[in-house]
């Protein structure tokens, strides 16, 4: 029986089990059969991307920030230790996976497109490999890259991923865009000097909030730049006051903004100075990080159902409109046969009244009174002169076989329009003249 989750983290997130999730992806994959592989590769890319996070047992989180404003730096901050490069450098160029090993040190592992894979006891290969040239382009041989540390933070099923800048190039956005539905928690890191931008704010609502993803915290870095103290309140009033516009999914008690001085904590780390390390902030957000992880670990099919549930309602959308425009073509197909079927009965009934109107024809010549008003004298003549077997074949067989002409042909014409094959010939005997007595 599935085990129902009461999510801990606010009063408000509803009770979901496991078979809420089920029958979610369930129905998901059952959508992506009505897709079309070109037209609607995006909704199917997607649709691979929450599978493989409903499947992913470590908590993901990535790093959200346009370029130099100190992902690598904060996320070294976090760890305790430079396990990543954070020169002022395009150094992320495609994403960075950082994962948990039991061996001591650092091992880095590059994946090339043809199937080599490249390791080193340290990140300094990044530099060679992760690194994007002169046009903002990273290098295209480059499959992917994976840093392994026995860091005590990443032990608990923890992954960490360095994306590439949000304001590198559009083809880095599709990658970040893919990383960020695949990740559990976004930490989004805004610069002091100029702490969430419009540019920023949009690429939240359409590549987090628009696609069901609410779970974010930000960071704000480079505080220690601003020295004036009421400069630096007022930035983080403005960064605060501009993300509650944001519609968040997060536990009452806990804080969505936090202030890391990510440069000096490291330094602070290095030299063991506590109280440095106490006022960059990384110690507040070291815990309360580590709170919010193991709450969130509990709702993980919550958020997976808001995300499923927002991909379905685009999907709805699509699909909705194709489903308009196969009425539309159905609609007018059934007009069109409407239109066939009323003109092919219009032409029905026409021949039906012309070959009635032909046999009438016919019957009225054949009646009594016709034939004798007509052929009563030629035929009395002809019975004289013994000559009436020729007076039938040459002329009266003659006028018989003219009217079902005129009936065959009609018919014929009919079998022809209607397709329905070569009609019967009528057969007309005439008897034999009687023997005399």
């Amino acid at each position: 029986m599935a085990k129902k989750i009461q999510a801990p983290l606010s009063s408000n997130t509803p009770t979901f089990s496991s078979s809420n999730l089920s029958s979610a992806i369930d129905i998901l994959q059952e959508s992506a059969k009505y897709l079309e592989r070109d037209k609607d590769r995006k909704f199917l890319h997607d649709i691979e991307l929450i599978l493989y996070r409903s499947k992913n047992s470590h908590f993901r989180i990535v790093f959200l920030a346009p370029f130099n404003f100190g992902k690598s730096t904060l996320i070294n901050a976090i760890l305790g230790a430079e396990v990543l490069p954070s020169k002022a450098i395009r150094t992320t160029g495609i994403p960075i996976e950082i994962k948990y090993r039991k061996q001591e040190g650092i091992e880095t592992e590059i994946t090339l497109r043809s199937g080599e894979l490249i390791k080193q006891n340290s990140s300094n290969i990044l530099s060679e490999f992760a690194v994007l040239d002169r046009k903002g382009k990273p290098r295209s041989d480059v499959d992917s890259i994976e840093v392994f540390s026995c860091n005590r933070f990443l032990k608990r099923k923890i992954q960490l991923v360095d994306l590439p800048g949000t304001n590198d190039s559009h083809r880095q956005d599709k990658i970040i865009k893919d990383e960020v539905l695949k990740s559990d928690l976004i930490i989004q890191v805004l610069n002091a000097n100029q702490a969430f931008t419009l540019d920023e704010q949009e690429k939240s609502k359409q590549w987090l909030l628009d696609r069901g993803i609410k779970a974010s915290i930000f960071v704000v870095n480079k505080m220690n730049q601003i020295e004036d103290e009421l400069d630096r309140k007022e930035i983080l009033d403005d960064a605060t006051l501009n993300i509650k516009s944001i519609n968040l999914s997060l536990p009452n008690w806990a804080k969505f903004i936090y202030r890391v001085d990510a440069l000096p904590a490291l330094k602070a780390t290095k030299e063991k100075h506590f109280l440095s390390l106490l006022k960059s902030g990384i110690i507040e957000f070291r815990v309360h990080l580590s709170t919010f992880i193991y709450f969130h670990k509990k709702i993980k099919i919550y958020h997976d159902l808001m995300r499923i549930s927002s991909l379905l309602s685009s999907i709805k959308k699509v699909l909705d409109i194709k489903i308009a425009s196969l009425n539309r073509d159905l609609n007018a197909l059934i007009r069109e046969r409407q239109t066939t079927i009323k003109k092919e009965k219009q032409r029905q009934d026409f021949f039906i009244s012309e070959v009635e109107n032909r046999i009438q024809q016919y019957r009225n010549w054949l009646s009594v009174e016709a034939l004798t008003k007509v052929y009563e004298t030629e035929f009395a003549e002809a019975i004289e002169n013994h000559s009436d077997n020729t007076w039938r074949d040459n002329k009266f067989k003659f006028v018989v076989e003219r009217y079902v002409d005129t009936i065959e042909s009609i018919i014929k014409k009919a079998t022809l329009e209607f397709r329905k094959g070569d009609p019967e010939r009528i057969t007309i005997s005439f008897p034999n003249r009687p023997n005399e007595v």
